[in-house]
């Protein structure tokens, strides 16, 4: 589906929105299961808070899986890798 031309694809927003869907569900599941008594909103306020390496790291990590350009790129490489299997 996805090419690797300056050009992106209408189709591309939908499944990047279903992308982001399914990951942000996957996230909140596993947080709401590791920490019982607090919301989601509470850890992310922890971690916007954080200051340090590891929270920083996170936190880059989290808004990579909200990019575009990152997403593109991973399914181009996820395509190249395809054609060599």
């Amino acid at each position: 589906e996805f090419d690797d031309t300056g050009e992106n694809k209408l189709v591309y927003t939908d499944i990047f929105s279903e992308y982001t869907h399914m990951i942000e569900s996957y996230i909140k599941q596993k947080l709401e299961q590791r920490f019982q008594n607090v919301s989601v909103d509470e850890v992310a306020s922890v971690l916007m808070q954080g200051g340090n390496e590891v929270t920083s790291d996170v936190l880059d990590m989290l808004f990579s899986f909200t990019d575009f350009e990152e997403f593109k790129g991973l399914m181009l490489s996820y395509k190249r890798e395809e054609v060599w299997v």
